[in-house]
């Protein structure tokens, strides 16, 4: 087990474990669908660290295909926006929830909502 750390905060994540992994996965993509349900992903496998590096890159790119797929452009953090998001995503990793973060990313980060 290799453990995984954040910069910015002390909070750790829960070793990932397979079927631990597809039951919150099945219930995310039976719960939302598009738009939101690009960003609530995105979210999850920030937050979950099923990799040991490179999980917000995975994420957005996850998110970036189911947004896509659903006639939207894509999910972006402008470089100007950069420090308010890794802000809100510390506050979103160390109390799991993604409601602010969430609500920022709608308002703040997609181009061409197609909903």
């Amino acid at each position: 087990m290799i453990p995984v750390n954040i910069s910015g905060t002390s909070w750790k994540p829960q070793f990932p474990i397979e079927k631990e992994i597809k039951e919150e996965l099945t219930e995310i993509l039976n719960k939302y669908n598009n738009t939101e349900l690009a960003i609530e992903v995105m979210l999850w496998i920030m937050r979950r660290q099923m990799f040991i590096e490179g999980n917000k890159r995975v994420a957005m790119l996850f998110a970036n295909k189911i947004i896509i797929d659903n006639g939207c452009d894509i999910i972006t953090i402008s470089q100007d926006n950069q420090v308010v998001f890794f802000e809100k995503l510390i506050k979103f990793y160390e109390t799991g929830n993604n409601t602010d973060l969430k609500k920022w990313i709608y308002d703040n980060c997609i181009d061409g909502i197609n909903l």
